[in-house]
């Protein structure tokens, strides 16, 4: 009997960890987001307003070209010719915190709850 009430004390402990998990994330890192930064080999290209939709190729000097299609709030890369389309793949994202990357043709694009600035930190 005090076997079967530790277990069922252990799944409600487990459960509220679960619970708890869930809500940090979702207040944390499930915001959707306002802005997309686009950079490529570590510069920032372009930030792109997620409610405005947008079709922009890049061309990265080496022949790669990206497709990226702002659409209805989200983000994606619907065209690439790099071997492995990992970028294609992921599909479109909006919410703050998710990235698409394309590694050949050094590529990310980060979603940005508003726009960045040129400010990095603040010191007191």
């Amino acid at each position: 009997m005090k076997q079967k009430r530790n277990t069922y004390l252990f799944l409600l402990v487990l459960l509220a960890i679960i619970g708890v998990g869930f809500l940090i994330q979702r207040y944390f890192f499930g915001k959707t987001g306002a802005t997309a930064i686009i950079e490529q080999d570590g510069e920032t290209i372009s930030e792109l307003d997620l409610s405005k939709d947008t079709e922009l190729v890049l061309d990265d000097g080496n022949g790669g070209s990206n497709t990226i299609t702002v659409k209805n709030g989200k983000i994606a890369v619907t065209d690439a010719n790099c071997p492995d389309l990992v970028c294609v793949h992921t599909g479109s994202i909006s919410q703050t915190g998710e990235v698409i990357a394309c590694l050949p043709h050094k590529l990310i694009i980060t979603i940005s709850e508003k726009k960045n600035s040129d400010l990095d930190a603040i010191v007191w």
